[in-house]
């Protein structure tokens, strides 16, 4: 009777498993990537701006200060740069930490993205999602 069993059990398990087959497409394979951080410069990005007070929004192709992983600083290219620290112009620079995006298919990475939030003395608040890719 334990022979049966095993013997039923043994069937049960190879007709379970007989539908499954490897991928032979190597470009299929998941791959993992451990990103700690991108280097540190200067790089363009496409920047989207959402103003609280007014729901404008706009979108930019601007150039992105990226240090220890986080943007510091937005250049418009006018001579006007947003940035962390201190500054006279009456605004709060806060986040700017990036995380890194993946695809859909296969999760493989496709850029950096964060988010910069402008909080102006006047009360304005603007919101930068940027996108490197």
């Amino acid at each position: 009777m334990n022979r049966l069993m095993v013997l039923i059990s043994l069937i049960f398990a190879l007709s379970c498993f007989s539908g499954l087959k490897a991928d032979a497409n190597p470009g299929n394979q998941s791959t993992f990537v451990f990103i700690q951080k991108i280097e540190d410069g200067w790089y363009t990005s496409t920047v989207k701006s959402l103003n609280l007070n007014t729901y404008r929004r706009s979108i930019y192709l601007l150039n992105v200060r990226i240090e220890n992983n986080r943007v510091t600083a937005i250049d418009f290219g006018n001579g006007e740069i947003l940035h962390v620290g201190q500054n006279n112009s009456g605004y709060q620079y806060s986040d700017g930490y990036l995380s890194v995006d993946k695809g859909y298919k296969n999760s493989h990475i496709i850029g950096v993205s964060g988010q910069v939030r402008i909080s102006w003395n006047t009360g304005t608040v603007i919101i930068y999602d940027i996108k490197i890719r």
